[in-house]
């Protein structure tokens, strides 16, 4: 993830807004809340749980959450913001993601 698309999550999740950043592999997935965590302010909360990497917005309304695309971890989840930080999402990932969006949120691949 570069830095452009980790201020873009972040704004989003300080507008309140509930983001998942979904990457191939549980090691980009990491790399990926690196990048998005070494931007964030003071104050919000920054937990980092192997598979359960989170960012809280200060007042707790935005957050941002990374997996892994094609796990079961975000089922049955809502996110207004779906982001692949994959160069070519599957189509069985890009699939999964749809529901998690279907009351109007957005899915950003690159």
């Amino acid at each position: 993830m570069n830095r452009y698309t980790a201020a873009g999550v972040l704004a989003d999740m300080r507008d309140g807004r509930r983001v998942v950043v979904l990457a191939e592999t549980p090691h980009l997935a990491r790399l990926a809340f690196a990048e998005v965590a070494a931007h964030a302010l003071p104050g919000e909360r920054i937990r980092r749980a192997r598979g359960g990497e989170r960012i809280t917005a200060i007042g707790g309304r935005g957050c941002v959450a990374f997996g892994v695309s094609g796990s079961d971890r975000f089922r049955g989840l809502t996110a207004d913001v779906v982001v692949f930080d994959a160069h070519a999402p599957s189509p069985d990932a890009l699939a999964a993601a749809v529901p998690m969006v279907a009351t109007g949120g957005d899915v950003i691949r690159p």
